[in-house]
């Protein structure tokens, strides 16, 4: 991964009237801390930082924060943005060294051919979006790929299954559920209403119901007759 270089102001006032004053400006007030370095107040532009956390990169993208003539490699840390109109209103950024390991998160995308179990009329259920690595700074990968070409029907993809480039290695547990082909969801069947065990059912009548007395009255018609 490479660095993307940003171009920070340190801060001497940190008054809730100056931070308005830099977002006026076109500012993003900020502060970075960790590491051996002590923290600062600064700010970077927010143009700048939109173009990169709104494109591919900005997942664990590696900053190159320029503050007085050095160059200070950070992660971002916490985003604000503004409730109404998502305008960044305040960064943390924490400093990382280039030469050690850092935990970070990164996503698991799915590769390969449809999975057989998925021809076969089965559902892919992606169970866990990301996995915890651990690696170089400038290794961090955008993300992690599973191949599910060879997955069938009521078969899971694990974290132990992943391919992993060199220098990466994965804290989750080795079994843990990534990717898994559920069978399809049989429909629920209608079930008719059963009458009351012993009870008698009755067939419906159709048509005009007798009135008392009709039948009786009927059968002496057909007696003379």
């Amino acid at each position: 991964m490479e660095q993307v270089t940003i171009q920070g102001e340190l801060r001497t006032k940190v008054l809730k009237g100056d931070n308005k004053r830099l977002r006026r400006d076109g500012r993003v007030p900020a502060v970075i801390y960790g590491g051996e370095g002590e923290v600062k107040s600064i700010s970077v532009g927010d143009h700048d930082m939109e173009l990169v956390l709104r494109g591919a990169r900005r997942t664990n993208t590696i900053f190159s924060l320029a503050l007085g003539g050095a160059q200070e490699p950070a992660l971002v840390r916490e985003i604000q943005r503004h409730p109404v109109t998502e305008k960044l209103m305040h960064m943390d950024f924490v400093r990382v060294d280039l030469t050690k390991e850092l935990e970070v998160e990164v996503p698991v995308r799915a590769t390969g051919d449809i999975p057989p179990g998925v021809k076969a009329g089965g559902i892919l259920e992606h169970v866990q979006r990301a996995v915890t690595i651990m690696c170089r700074a400038l290794e961090i990968p955008d993300y992690l790929t599973a191949n599910l070409s060879g997955l069938g029907m009521n078969q899971t993809f694990h974290v132990s299954d992943l391919q992993l480039p060199e220098g990466i290695r994965v804290i989750d547990e080795p079994e843990t559920a990534l990717f898994s082909v559920l069978p399809p969801r049989k429909e629920e069947e209608v079930v008719p209403a059963v009458a009351a065990e012993g009870a008698a059912v009755e067939p419906e009548l159709i048509g005009k119901k007798k009135e008392e007395g009709e039948d009786a009255e009927e059968g002496k018609e057909k007696e003379k007759k």
